[in-house]
């Protein structure tokens, strides 16, 4: 059999050292059995198949690592929001109390403020996560 080689793909990336430009990569495979993966003009890997599983597992954990981190800042996010709209509300509830109190003495209302306060704490959505993995806002799209 001669020798030949077969290209699989060419992607680019957004690579960071490279920057604004992303980063050609292109894959070869070869009738040796190897893969060559060239990334760019200044460097290529060519392995076989056991050492492109490894990369391709290693790859496959940081990208998950990553999507497991930006989950959870968004998590904690999240549960800070919670914790200040809580405390707007308790703060409206004291706010209303005194209101109620007050139109009862004086004959005044809530102010607009008061009012704002609370159509923004309604608005506070229910998480779900999509298909995707990623956690969104109840009524997001």
């Amino acid at each position: 059999m001669a020798y030949s080689k077969q290209h699989i793909a060419n992607i680019a990336i957004e690579n960071e050292s490279s920057s604004p430009r992303t980063l050609p990569i292109s894959i070869h495979i070869d009738t040796l059995g190897a893969a060559t993966i060239a990334f760019g003009d200044s460097m290529s890997i060519r392995t076989n198949e056991y050492g492109l599983d490894d990369l391709r597992q290693a790859l496959f954990d940081a990208s998950r690592a990553l999507m497991v981190q930006r989950c959870r800042q968004a998590d904690e996010e999240r549960e800070q929001q919670r914790q200040e709209n809580y405390k707007r509300a308790k703060t409206l509830e004291l706010l209303q109390n005194r209101n109620t109190d007050s139109v009862k003495e004086t004959g005044t209302v809530l102010t607009e403020t008061a009012e704002q306060e609370k159509e923004d704490i309604s608005k506070v959505g229910l998480r779900t996560w999509g298909g995707n993995g990623e956690a969104r806002e109840w009524g997001e799209r």
